[in-house]
């Protein structure tokens, strides 16, 4: 009887991990913007091609404040609408000579008919009410992001 549930508790376990183990895909891409450096880094956690949660982060260096300050107030309008959502949220500061923006995205949780009416592209990354993973990357390379898929 001992073994028996020893090996029901192992197979609980192995199900337990293996099945919800979730992946991540790193999409990247550095370029050169009103003289600054831009590189975009966007973590992508996912599972059977289904988007949980995406943190993009964007370093933009210039030793020019003036510029960095026009980027921070420029990304932040772009957000502005987005960060009333909840399950949305971007935040930029600048330390030294770096803007640094963080965007973390929870499209599990987030409401996908409000993001889709605050811009109708977002259609194109959604279907059945789920954000997938080929659409989204697809979507992200047409923005010039390299995308690494881990299985």
């Amino acid at each position: 009887m001992r073994k028996i549930i020893t090996i029901i508790m192992l197979a609980i376990l192995l199900v337990t991990v293996t099945g919800c183990s979730k992946n991540e895909t790193i999409c990247t891409t550095t370029t050169i913007v009103k003289s600054s450096v831009v590189t975009s880094s966007y973590k992508i956690i996912h599972k059977n091609n289904i988007v949980y949660k995406v943190v993009k982060t964007e370093l933009i260096t210039n030793k020019n404040t003036d510029t960095l300050y026009e980027f921070k107030s420029s990304i932040e309008n772009n957000n502005k609408e987005y960060n009333k959502m909840t399950h949305y949220r971007n935040e930029v500061k600048i330390e030294d000579d770096t803007l640094i923006s963080t965007t973390k995205i929870n499209y599990r949780r987030l409401d996908l008919n409000k993001y889709v009416l605050l811009d109708e592209e977002n259609k194109s990354i959604i279907s059945n009410n789920k954000v997938e993973l080929n659409k989204l990357i697809k979507a992200y390379e047409k923005l010039g992001l390299s995308c690494k898929v881990s299985s």
